[in-house]
């Protein structure tokens, strides 16, 4: 899957793009083995960085490969975007957004709930844990209802998490062999769940774009073969005629 991915490349390039153009980013990361990086053992770990963005309608996610957990990747991303971004405690991300004012760093409650949870489970006489769980528990009835609501990015955030279809994934693979496979590897994860997240089941827009790619020719827009961009009764004809 190397080769598909050194011809399609520019089109990650263009959800990265693409990801930061709209209202609110949601990062994460994992780590990950990657075999062939220069001053580092094998066994070493390197990262998946892992966002989801984009427009409301056209919803992105991006993973990408990066030898590090350093906040130097999240200060290069984040130079263009304006919005809200919504992360998890690590404290790479106060100290790049504390001199970005057009940017409104949103914290992660399910984070903070654990935190507590994990005292509260071990023993539930302790009264302070029992009042904040509870506190938690409304916020989480009263989001359940704004869920049934139409409500713009600004006034309310869904944390999905994006992270799970990678480690459970890393289960199977283990490592990447290289550089190159590593963010090969992070390309089509980012194909296969933005598929999801436009509503495309991800094995005919796969099968879709790979027919599409070789018709595009020099001049071809890759934009035309975005999950965002596809006909939707197209892929829909791929898993009739699959099955």
């Amino acid at each position: 899957m190397i080769k598909p991915y050194r011809i399609l490349k520019e089109l990650n390039i263009l959800m990265k793009d693409k990801i930061r153009s709209g209202p609110f980013l949601q990062m994460d990361e994992t780590t990950v083995q990657v075999h062939g990086e220069e001053s580092k053992m094998d066994s070493s770990k390197s990262y998946i960085w892992i966002t989801k963005g984009g427009s409301p309608e056209n919803q992105i996610a991006l993973y990408e490969y990066n030898r590090s957990r350093s906040s130097k990747y999240i200060k290069v991303f984040v130079e263009e975007f304006s919005g809200y971004l919504q992360s998890d405690g690590f404290q790479g991300y106060d100290s790049v957004l504390k001199d970005h004012d057009s940017i409104t760093h949103v914290g992660c409650l399910a984070h903070a709930r654990r935190k507590i949870y994990d005292p509260y489970k071990a023993d539930k006489k302790v009264k302070q844990s029992n009042v904040v769980i509870n506190k938690i528990q409304k916020i989480y009835a009263t989001e359940k209802k704004l869920r049934q609501k139409e409500l713009t990015p600004e006034e309310f955030l869904i944390m999905r998490k994006e992270v799970k279809p990678f480690v459970m994934g890393r289960k199977n693979f283990l490592f990447a062999g290289s550089i190159e496979g590593a963010d090969a590897m992070c390309f089509y994860y980012s194909l296969i769940e933005t598929a999801k997240l436009n509503g495309l089941n991800p094995y005919a827009y796969l099968k879709w774009l790979f027919d599409k790619a070789p018709l595009l020719g020099k001049s071809g827009k890759l934009d035309e073969l975005a999950p965002w961009s596809c006909n939707p009764e197209e892929i829909k004809k791929i898993m009739l005629l699959s099955k």
